[in-house]
């Protein structure tokens, strides 16, 4: 009897039917069964009943490589990451050629931020597999924190061994695109799942992607990016493709609506919050679908594609004014500088959350302080465009007492889009690290000055910022003094004028 349900048991966990497993595990008596056990701890863990599941297997009394390694994956779960390195490594030494556990332990290192030990281990399951695509592409992501020539051979290699690993060919489009490779960079960056998709109904499904072709005939269906900054920063193209359909509906983050609609009128802008749940397509029936990232690769096919004027969005009149008004009043004919100096918010991507670590793709941000040299000059309104509270930043900086850092506290930077590009634009010139911000102002014609990672999308690879009309500065020799310097004379030579 007691085989016969072990047997049920296994049908259920290879089916992925863990309730109906759990149920007949529940019914059982014989629990203390080894495999019974296991089964009972597997299915726990699947259920995410972390702690019951490893008091079903302490009762094991011989450990096996099988049950450490399931101990790893649990321990994991519950963020006790050296916990479950010690279990992993348990396996390992029972059986050396277990390539999942040498797999889940270089995740795990990863996580860690141990690079090195990671590769160790993930190269280690390429000794035992070699056509392991999973651990070419962890290697991709490793490699990418230093060497973008390295992370190219394990994402072709991930490709040549599983034609449709989507990630792969993102993470590879990404690369090329960052050497300005824009002809097949944006072949590979179009693979990126379209995470906003997968909250909507079937029935966005049976829209076609749109593959470039017949555009006067098409109402397209054209989805945000994740991010403001980067909504932002592809709807550059919306003009463009606007004039060369029949008809545009952006999805688009609900902050940005009134500013869209005011900047590309002849758009038609729905809320992304509403649309995901009432995808009642029957009133716009689309013929083809986009994610606004994918445009670029119809617009911006070289760099002779991307336009010479690069102020795109329109503030609200009636704000604009309000805000020259304000602004006037408040600088008293002092140079307005708005200052951003490090990134206002939180990345919100798994990936990054679990694998990202410090390296060449890091972000350029500062401390306050650092900037104290440009800033302290005389005839300053500064201008506090951080979202995050930085008021304690602020009280202890030592910039110039005479150029007071002004924050406007009745100002949600984060959420209150239309009035922020109201600022934004009556700002004389704006100063920004690596945040939305900055690429948001030159978008709306503000004379920008920027710290810009070269290894992104938004630089391509290039000196300055192809999208935009933010000038970039960069460090030399690991130094940013000779920028800091050169920040000091344009704005004393703006003040002159």
């Amino acid at each position: 009897m007691t085989e016969e349900i072990l047997n049920k048991i296994k049908h259920f966990i290879n089916n992925n039917q863990f309730i109906e497993a759990e149920e007949l595990i529940e019914k059982s008596k014989n629990t203390n069964n080894t495999l019974m056990l296991y089964f009972s701890g597997f299915v726990k863990h699947m259920l995410n009943k972390n702690e019951e599941a490893i008091e079903y297997l302490k009762k094991i009394k011989k450990k096996t490589p099988e049950v450490f390694f399931l101990m790893g994956n649990i321990k994991e779960n519950l963020s006790k990451l050296d916990e479950a390195l010690d279990y992993l490594n348990q396996a390992i030494k029972i059986k050396d050629y277990y390539w999942q556990a040498h797999f889940n332990k270089g995740l795990i290192l990863m996580k860690k931020r141990n690079i090195e030990e990671a590769e160790k281990s993930l190269k280690k399951v390429l000794k035992i597999d070699q056509n392991n695509y999973n651990a070419e592409y962890f290697l991709g992501i490793l490699s990418a924190n230093y060497d973008f020539k390295i992370a190219e051979k394990h994402y072709r290699k991930v490709i040549s061994l599983y034609p449709d690993h989507e990630q792969a060919h993102a993470e590879l489009g990404k690369i090329l695109l960052f050497y300005g490779n824009l002809k097949e960079g944006w072949d590979e960056y179009q693979w990126r799942s379209n995470y906003l998709e997968k909250i909507y109904p079937q029935n966005i499904k049976s829209v076609p992607l749109w593959d470039g072709k017949n555009s006067l005939t098409h109402k397209l269906l054209i989805f945000r990016e994740q991010g403001l900054g980067d909504e932002i920063l592809f709807a550059s193209c919306y003009n463009e493709i606007i004039e060369k359909t029949k008809k545009c509906f952006f999805i688009s983050d609900s902050r940005l609506i009134n500013l869209f609609k005011n900047s590309f009128p002849k758009g038609e802008f729905l809320r992304e919050d509403i649309f995901s749940k009432n995808t009642d397509l029957s009133k716009i029936l689309p013929t083809a679908r986009i994610q606004n990232c994918n445009i670029p690769k119809y617009f911006r096919k070289s760099f002779k594609h991307f336009p010479n004027k690069r102020n795109y969005l329109k503030p609200n009149k009636v704000k604009y004014e309000i805000w020259k008004k304000k602004l006037l009043k408040d600088s008293k004919g002092r140079l307005k500088v708005g200052i951003a100096w490090n990134s206002s918010s939180k990345d919100d991507s798994e990936n990054k959350k679990k694998f990202n670590m410090p390296g060449i793709l890091a972000p350029i941000e500062f401390r306050l302080n650092e900037w104290e040299h440009f800033l302290s000059i005389d005839n300053l309104f500064l201008v506090n465009l951080m979202y995050k509270n930085v008021d304690k930043e602020i009280n202890d900086s030592r910039i110039n007492n005479k150029n007071k850092i002004i924050t406007y506290k009745n100002l949600d930077i984060k959420n209150d889009i239309d009035n922020v590009a109201a600022l934004l634009a009556n700002l004389d010139i704006i100063i920004s690290a690596q945040t939305w911000i900055g690429d948001f102002a030159s978008a709306l014609g503000t004379e920008v000055l920027k710290f810009h990672n070269i290894f992104s999308v938004t630089r391509l690879g290039q000196k300055n910022i192809p999208w935009n009309n933010s000038t970039v500065f960069d460090s030399k020799n690991g130094s940013w003094k000779e920028s800091f310097e050169l920040i000091k004379s344009l704005l004393n030579k703006r003040m002159v004028k």
